[in-house]
């Protein structure tokens, strides 16, 4: 019997064995000659499976052939199959596509391509010329075949994060295997970037969903000569619903040596835990510049094998327990400077502590470990610390509010190697009480009179200094003769535990007027209001039977002695209301004031500096904040601080800083950065001490952001001004992928 077709134009998604049984109808509603029952079924068993959807459609009656062209659309199992012409086999589910062929896995993974042969039960197929994109990653073959549902067999194989029209980096290779779609395994891989050949591995593994990829930094530094900073990023094992990432460094510096660094990263999907360990080492070649800077360093450095371990881990247990733990270790306090300016600058004496805390609903709990691992730093341990904090509460109907600070603490001030002073360690416990009871008066007058008391043992004290004069007799070596001397030696003999009681009574009082300036809308926002405050703040503390003087001192609390002073000042608020008048926003909020000594000591004015204290925010693009001192007596600016920044559009910022200290220190800060978001973004950074009359530091960069890779270079310049020093420079250049931000390099130098 000939071969007769069913044929139905149609557009729209329908189940297959309705469409051929609409397809029947139509003639009249009789069965369309050569559709057997066995075709029939097979036709509604395949109505179970899939779902497809086409311009066109054709059924060959007596086969278990579809013939779909123009927009075809195939859903089988979680695959979904688009091309512009299907012949699919409802016995088989192998289906053949021509005309920009799209294929989508369950597992989100997706091939393109101009023809395909797929079967739907087993996975297996094979592409012609194709397209695979996983991640941020793009495969591009000539040929490939699906071995099976986790593999998939490559030819002429090319990899990238671009366009295929525009590929500025890529990796080629004449075959490769994909696993899990995922898992890439080319063999004889050739890396280039701008069509130019730059390196070749005969083994090249890459997971395309992880952060596997080679970072490298060339440039040149006075201190460290030409360098190559290379960092492999690569993951390394899961850990139960986290992540193990490891970064593996190798740095050749030209003066300096080979440096090796291993780092470890883990996080958890959830955050629930996160850390990092950090290792570098180095034979240095060239420890010392110059003759001047081995004086400075020879203490602490000598020996060439210079190293650094860091630790981080932070574990959220619950939303009220945390632990937070951080760790460093060096050779010498100049390794960070030499090799990780970055991390240097960040802290130059790393912090060693681990802190344990719990957050309950008006109080917090903690305790901490603080311990110097370098003997080369100040430090004060505490081995360990418990505290305990109750934020003020109300205690049950009473109009007093309650807040308490306590902490057991062991003790011990460490001064680094070679300082020659001396340490000294004693167990503190100590307890702050609060009392308060706010009050408004009148309607507009705010007075909070509190009561204060801190008790505190002191396992160990002092005695009164006290004097001892030494006869010295030394022979002069010319004469002969013997010359005696008198030496005064100040002696402070420590003493047993004692308990230090302070009362501490205040009383704050303040109230606020307001002024409408305006009630319409306003460059700002919606209204302007002017608030003026007075505030002023007593406090009277008799004097201690332990003073500060017989005491070790580890922090502020022993420091605390008497104290009796009126601190009065005057703030003002320009206040707008932003968000269509919903949220009420400080354009610029003003604080004025200072300390009157109602008991100075001997020698001390009656009178405090003024401080001044400003924030102004009176737009989205531009903050300025302001501090200063000064003082009355010498009509001298004590200290002033300011900073400001403009924020412009594609996130460029400017940022200005200074700071100031009467005969200390005079510094100004800038930096600059433009379009950082844009194809091509600059920047500047410059440090000036008018103290000195010297330009610190000043650095510059310049980045080129293609279509998908960037590519930066950078300069920066320490001037040296005495004649035995040298300038410091750095040089560098960096290419990076657009698709995988951030680096892994840190400059030294």
């Amino acid at each position: 019997m000939s071969k007769q077709r069913v044929f139905l134009r149609w557009r729209g998604s329908a189940v297959l064995a309705s469409v051929l049984w609409a397809a029947g109808a139509s003639r009249g509603g009789a069965q369309a000659p050569g559709v057997t029952a066995a075709a029939e079924a097979a036709v509604a068993a395949a109505a179970g499976r899939i779902d497809a959807t086409a311009d066109e459609m054709e059924y060959e009656e007596g086969t278990q052939w579809m013939v779909g062209r123009g927009h075809v659309v195939i859903r089988r199992g979680g695959a979904t199959l688009f091309a512009d012409y299907v012949r699919y086999n409802s016995a088989t589910d192998e289906a053949s596509a021509k005309g920009n062929v799209v294929l989508r896995r369950a597992d989100g993974a997706v091939w393109r391509g101009q023809e395909l042969t797929y079967n739907f039960r087993s996975g297996v197929g094979t592409f012609g010329a194709f397209e695979f994109e996983s991640g941020v990653f793009r495969v591009f073959g000539e040929d490939s075949e699906l071995a099976g549902v986790n593999q998939i067999r490559l030819r002429r194989v090319t990899i990238t994060t671009c366009e295929k029209d525009d590929i500025e980096w890529c990796v080629r290779a004449g075959s490769a295997t994909v696993t899990d779609e995922r898992y890439v395994v080319a063999r004889n891989a050739v890396f280039y970037l701008g069509g130019v050949p730059t390196m070749y591995v005969p083994w090249y593994r890459k997971d395309l969903h992880g952060d596997g990829r080679l970072d490298f930094v060339p440039g040149y530094s006075s201190r460290l000569g030409p360098f190559l900073l290379t960092a492999y990023n690569y993951p390394v094992a899961r850990l139960g619903e986290g992540r193990l990432k490891g970064v593996t460094h190798l740095n050749l510096y030209g003066e300096r040596g080979f440096g090796l660094g291993q780092d470890f990263k883990w996080r958890a999907t959830n955050d629930a835990w996160r850390g990092e360990s950090r290792a570098f080492y180095i034979d240095d070649n060239k420890p010392y510049r110059s003759d001047k800077e081995r004086e400075e360093r020879e203490q602490y450095l000598t020996d060439p094998q210079r190293y650094r371990l860091r630790l981080d881990h932070v574990q959220t247990f619950t939303d009220r327990d945390t632990l937070y733990g951080r760790a460093s270790y060096l050779s010498d306090p100049w390794v960070l400077r030499d090799f990780y300016r970055a991390e240097y600058e960040e802290s130059p004496q790393p912090e060693n502590r681990v802190v344990l805390s719990h957050r309950g609903e008006h109080s917090e709990a903690s305790l901490l470990v603080n311990k110097r691992l370098n003997d080369f730093y100040d430090n004060v341990d505490r081995m360990p610390e418990a505290s305990f904090l109750v934020r003020p509460i109300r205690l049950g109907d009473s109009p007093v509010y309650l807040e308490s600070r306590s902490a057991a603490s062991q003790l011990a001030a460490v001064a680094a190697e070679g300082s020659g002073r001396e340490d000294y360690e004693a167990t503190r416990l100590h307890t702050e009480e609060t009392l308060y009871v706010p009050h408004k008066y009148f309607g507009f007058l705010t007075l909070v009179p509190r009561g204060v008391y801190r008790g505190t043992y002191y396992s160990k004290t002092l005695e009164d200094e006290s004097s001892v004069t030494n006869l010295v007799s030394v022979v002069d070596t010319n004469t002969g003769e013997t010359v005696t001397s008198e030496e005064v030696e100040t002696l402070q003999p420590e003493a047993g535990s004692d308990f230090r009681n302070l009362y501490d009574l205040g009383l704050a009082a303040s109230f606020k007027a307001f002024k409408v300036l305006h009630e319409g809308e306003t460059a700002w926002g919606l209204g302007l209001r002017h608030v003026a405050e007075p505030h002023a703040d007593y406090v009277y503390r008799p004097e201690p039977a332990l003073r500060p003087d017989n005491l070790y001192t580890f922090d502020e609390i022993d420091t605390y002695d008497r104290l009796h002073q009126v601190t009065f000042g005057w703030r003002n608020e320009i206040q707008t209301r932003k968000h269509g008048g919903t949220v009420v926003h400080s354009l610029v909020d003003v604080d004025v004031y200072t300390t009157y000594l109602i008991e100075p000591d001997p020698g001390q004015d009656d009178f405090g500096p003024l401080v001044l204290d400003a924030e102004l925010r009176p737009n989205d693009y531009f903050m300025m904040d302001v501090d200063a001192r000064y003082d009355f007596y010498a009509s001298t600016l004590q200290e002033f601080n300011t900073q400001a920044a403009i924020f412009g559009g594609n996130e460029s910022r400017m940022a200005v800083e200074y700071r100031y200290r009467d005969q200390e220190q005079s510094l100004l800060t800038s930096e600059l950065t433009l379009f950082p978001k844009a194809k091509w973004s600059v920047g500047a950074y410059a440090r000036y001490e008018f103290e000195d009359s010297r330009l610190e530091e000043h650095s510059y960069f310049l980045r080129r952001r293609f279509d998908c890779v960037g590519l930066g270079a950078g300069f920066a310049h320490e001037p040296a001004y005495d004649e035995e020093d040298e300038d410091d420079y750095r040089f560098w250049v960096q290419l990076w992928l657009l698709a995988l931000p951030g680096t892994a390099v840190q400059l030294g130098g």
